[in-house]
């Protein structure tokens, strides 16, 4: 079979071909003075063919998931049963104190000092001076919604016997993004390319990456002898992109719900193995070292894996690759980085020597 590549023509080339079209056809005529009626009308024609045209180039796009706008994107992923993960608001609890008895109402306002609105969850009675908690919830769903311990937030209407300022309490409040374009179609192509198993190798990786926010997920047999397997994920859209304790108790609420019965499934948290480095640079300028950082967080981005060794020379390689980088001395780590069996490597502090 022969493979004809269709170029579409330009809206110039068009409005030429119709020129000479006309010319040919009404004998006489000149389509290409300048205001003659015969060069109008090759000129509109040219124009609405050209749409014609960029409309047939938008189909053609349409018919094959990798180059599909979003919402043709989704209902091809719909076909193979992936659906795209929808931004998830964050949730959480504050701690106040109160002066004196007083409730604090379901839908209260609290506000961060960048201006994100979080509300109170449930109706909180206050019987009296002390410490308080109440649950709240972003206004908004998406990653912008998140707070980390520690954040104040204020209460927009005064209520009497309450101070105004809240922290947030013992755990961060994490927001998720709805799954983009890109993520969505990584995740129909590992669909397509590694079919469900029924609790095979594999699966239990997709299943986790199908939950909010989850962004790299890896699984272990045997974990913990014959019909185990454990789980690990991260989320690193997340200031903190390890899974805190809520996060896990969630996911393995939810292995529950899809493992076949003949597998015990561990949801776990990584352990962090903080890789910091000392390197010796030239040019030792900031936009070099901004490079070089670039490019050790996309390493570790893409290699950083669970219980898996992470190579001193593609550390050194990723250095090279940074732009306008002429030389460099990997100090530090002088050895590949070796994580224990639920160690996540992470970059860590870069010194320059």
């Amino acid at each position: 079979m022969t493979s004809v590549n269709f170029g579409r023509p330009t809206r110039s080339d068009l409005v030429s071909r119709d020129r000479d079209d006309l010319n040919a056809r009404l004998p006489g005529a000149d389509s290409r003075l300048r205001r003659s009626s015969v060069s109008a009308i090759a000129g509109m024609h040219a124009g609405a063919v050209d749409g014609l045209y960029g409309a047939l180039d938008y189909v053609a796009n349409q018919i094959i998931p990798d180059t599909a706008d979003l919402d043709h994107l989704i209902r091809w992923a719909s076909f193979w049963g992936v659906f795209q993960r929808q931004a998830v608001a964050g949730a959480g609890e504050l701690d106040g104190v109160a002066t004196a008895a007083a409730d604090i109402p379901l839908g209260t306002v609290f506000q961060t000092g960048a201006g994100v609105s979080f509300v109170s969850t449930a109706d909180v009675p206050v019987a009296g001076a002390g410490a308080i908690s109440v649950p709240v919830i972003c206004e908004t769903p998406g990653i912008a919604g998140s707070a980390i311990v520690g954040t104040i937030m204020t209460l927009v209407s005064p209520i009497a016997g309450i101070n105004a300022q809240f922290t947030v309490a013992d755990s961060d409040i994490n927001g998720a993004d709805a799954e983009s374009a890109q993520q969505l179609l990584a995740g129909l192509e590992a669909r397509i390319q590694n079919p469900p198993k029924g609790g095979g190798p594999g699966d239990y990786v997709q299943w986790a990456l199908s939950q909010p926010g989850v962004t790299r997920a890896w699984e272990v047999p045997l974990w913990m002898g014959f019909g185990t397997v454990g789980v690990f994920w991260v989320y690193d859209a997340r200031v903190n992109i390890f899974p805190l304790a809520g996060d896990v108790t969630a996911m393995q609420a939810f292995f529950n719900s899809v493992a076949p019965v003949t597998a015990v499934v561990y949801a776990m948290a990584p352990a962090s193995l903080v890789v910091n480095m000392q390197i010796s640079l030239t040019p030792s300028t900031a936009a070099v070292k901004a490079a070089v950082t670039a490019e050790l967080a996309d390493l570790f981005a893409r290699e950083g894996s669970v219980g898996q060794v992470l190579y001193k020379s593609h550390i050194d390689q990723a250095i090279s690759f940074a732009a306008g980088e002429t030389n460099h001395v990997l100090v530090s780590p002088v050895a590949d980085v070796t994580p224990a069996s639920d160690q996540l490597p992470v970059l860590g502090a870069i010194a320059w020597l």
